[in-house]
């Protein structure tokens, strides 16, 4: 193996990384699509790996697109990663096949428009990724969104469930931290008084510890009661579509994040391409290209 197969191993290798940390975000969110429902550091930190993961795919496919020639060797990297995620991939076959299949598509357009923005430019420039690297992001955002909606309708079909318990402990927790908080309007918080509002009547009742737990825990029954005889009946008919739902929401969720992430990987590539130019690794070299052109006459002005 020569010196320029081993920097080619290389970079197929760190590309193949970035694409077994990505399937593996896309397992986790699979498993833990009720983070989704409850908004906090765990969905935060979540949010973090994603995007990371994300960020370090398509720096990998940028440097691949970038430096490795032929194409069909581009070509045969994306195709490897998705068999990859087809075989990492928790959904069924046929979805994971989906899956993999949609990742190869986007893959192979986003390395033809790197190397075609390459070879219209005169002069090497990185910001070449930059033209399709948000068809890639948008890509694997949707690729993450479509496994929270995979793993919720598993589950649901597990469990047996429309409503997810995470989301009713979500509902419940935030009304009962109102109930004890009362209705302030404007007044010192008292967590010995409950207050019930009646039609243009507002009474406060002071109460002691047993009997505010007591109120408190049947209220929560009729509030789950409510939300199983209600809410849940009136989607049932509509469950075998519900699993959108979580699709829709972390693909905007995402999306709305990706405006602050989108500049990082160009960044990183631009970083790692001074660098491994600075030490000898790649060199930038000038190729004489033959160019056909039409026209009227022999003699060209």
């Amino acid at each position: 193996m020569n010196y320029k197969n081993a920097k080619i191993a290389v970079i197929f290798f760190v590309f193949m990384v970035a694409n077994f940390l990505f399937a593996s975000v896309c397992s986790r969110v699979y498993d833990y699509y009720e983070i989704l429902f409850s908004p906090g550091q765990e969905f935060f930190y979540l949010t973090l790996w994603i995007f990371s993961s994300i960020i370090f795919v398509i720096v990998a496919a940028g440097l691949l697109a970038v430096l490795v020639r032929p194409f069909s060797l581009v070509f045969a990297a994306f195709a490897l990663s998705a068999l990859l995620l087809i075989f990492l991939s928790k959904t069924e076959f046929i979805i994971s096949l989906f899956l993999g299949t949609a990742y190869l598509f986007f893959g192979f357009l986003f390395s033809r428009s790197v190397v075609k923005e390459l070879d219209n430019r005169l002069n090497f420039s990185a910001s070449a990724v930059k033209k399709g690297q948000g068809l890639l992001m948008m890509a694997l955002i949707m690729l993450i969104s479509l496994n929270f909606g995979f793993g919720y309708r598993n589950d649901a079909k597990e469990r047996d469930f429309v409503i997810p318990s995470e989301i009713k402990q979500s509902v419940l927790k935030t009304v009962f931290s109102l109930i004890e908080a009362g209705d302030k309007n404007g007044e010192e918080y008292n967590p010995f008084f409950l207050f019930i509002t009646v039609p243009e009547i507002k009474t406060q009742i002071e109460i002691g510890p047993e009997e505010k737990a007591f109120i408190i825990s049947q209220a929560k029954q009729e509030i789950e009661r409510g939300i199983e005889d209600g809410i849940e009946k009136s989607i049932k008919p509509y469950a075998e579509y519900i699993w959108l739902i979580p699709v829709f929401t972390a693909s905007g969720i995402l999306g709305f994040f990706q405006i602050f992430f989108s500049w990082v990987s160009l960044f990183i590539i631009n970083i790692i391409l001074f660098f491994l130019k600075s030490l000898g690794i790649v060199k930038v070299v000038t190729e004489m290209k033959e160019k056909k052109s039409l026209v009227l006459d022999r003699v060209k002005v």
